[in-house]
């Protein structure tokens, strides 16, 4: 990320961060190194792992991503 501000947050379980008025992501659980993040987000928001968002963009399919996915 050059160039960029990054923020970094110690979280405890059950701790979230918000990011504007509609999104918050939670610290669901931490181990061995590995974290379980929850993301709420507006629906129709698409909401995706960097490396899965980074594939779709290389793979020429962006409109993937701004199209609205339906939640069931």
């Amino acid at each position: 990320m050059q160039g960029a501000i990054v923020l970094l947050f110690t979280l405890k379980p059950d701790e979230a961060i918000a990011i504007g008025d509609g999104i918050t992501v939670t610290l669901v659980e931490s181990e061995d190194g590995q974290v379980q993040l929850g993301v709420n987000a507006p629906s129709g928001m698409v909401v995706l792992k960097e490396d899965v968002y980074r594939r779709i963009i290389e793979s020429g399919k962006g409109e993937l991503v701004t199209q609205k996915i339906k939640v069931a």
